[in-house]
């Protein structure tokens, strides 16, 4: 369906573009937060990485992944973003953040409703470090496969597996210190 459409903005018809934007914004705009930590900044990336879709898509090989390919423009986009406002260095000092082995329980997941649980994975994701944010955003919000995700930022296999490692266990982690703090909350005291 995508290659119809880019097949289409190709011959001249400019609106036919817009069935991507729908089709792909929002993953977007979570692939570019989990990297930026900052709402207005990951929405600049993500319009500045449709820019430069529409400006390539006469290059892009129709028979690899158009999701692939977009989410790693606006993965490339948000790193030129992080350090064109010097932040460079957060990502760095969150990156060679090391974790210490922890028993994870996913039971804080079974009680809460649909609409804190989605509240509460978005609230999570901002704080996880970056590079485990994205893994974690690409393979089970976008479904990215290990394979897809390698294309997109460049990792290897193994350290996608690590980053999806630490991030479930930092993930479980912060939902575990929600739920304590929300039953502490709670008490009649």
């Amino acid at each position: 369906m995508e290659n119809l459409y880019i097949q289409r903005v190709l011959n001249g018809d400019h609106q036919a573009f817009s069935f991507l934007v729908r089709q792909h914004q929002d993953m977007g705009f979570g692939v570019a937060m989990s990297i930026v930590k900052d709402h207005d900044m990951a929405k600049d990336v993500v319009q500045d990485s449709f820019v430069k879709v529409y400006h390539a898509l006469a290059s892009f090989n129709q028979a690899a992944k158009f999701s692939s390919w977009f989410y790693t423009i606006v993965y490339r986009t948000a790193l030129e973003q992080l350090k064109k406002t010097n932040r460079q260095w957060e990502l760095e000092k969150e990156l060679t953040t090391i974790t210490t082995e922890t028993s994870v329980d996913n039971k804080a997941l079974e009680d809460l409703d649909l609409a804190h649980l989605r509240s509460l994975i978005k609230t999570t994701l901002k704080q996880l470090p970056p590079k485990e944010a994205l893994a974690i955003q690409l393979f089970y919000l976008n479904e990215q496969s290990i394979k897809e995700i390698e294309e997109i930022t460049k990792w290897s296999t193994s350290h996608i597996k690590t980053l999806l490692h630490r991030g479930r266990k930092h993930f479980y982690q912060l939902i575990d210190a929600d739920k304590a703090i929300s039953n502490f909350n709670q008490l009649d005291i």
